[in-house]
């Protein structure tokens, strides 16, 4: 089991939204569905970027550190930097390399993600 602090992109309007989840695909269709209300405005939202953490507390750690920066430069940078690891990699062919779909969910709660222009 392990965490995940990710940054989504809404493909209405290009905002960013930042969270952390223990189950990051349950986690994409609450914010796509509408049902977390600080993101039902700017749906849908596509992921972006994704890391993966030991502990609840490194990836609280890391998403409070990505809203501390206030930038959306520094988000376009670690997604810039994402995607190009991730095209060096050859893709796996089983499952979508986001970790086993079995695990708990976590509910980041209301005030959990920030949307910046």
């Amino acid at each position: 089991m392990g965490f995940t602090g990710y940054i989504l992109r809404s493909d209405k309007n290009g905002k960013y939204y930042v969270g952390q989840t223990e189950d990051l695909e349950s986690r994409l269709k609450e914010h796509n569905n509408g049902e977390e209300k600080s993101t039902k405005p700017w749906r849908p939202w596509k992921l972006m970027y994704e890391k993966l953490f030991a502990t609840r507390s490194e990836a609280v750690q890391w998403e409070r550190m990505v809203k501390g920066r206030k930038s959306r430069a520094f988000k376009e940078q670690l997604i810039q930097e994402y995607q190009s690891e991730r095209s060096a990699v050859p893709s796996r062919s089983t499952g979508t390399g986001r970790g086993s779909s079995s695990r708990t969910k976590f509910g980041t709660g209301p005030g959990s993600g920030l949307v910046t222009k």
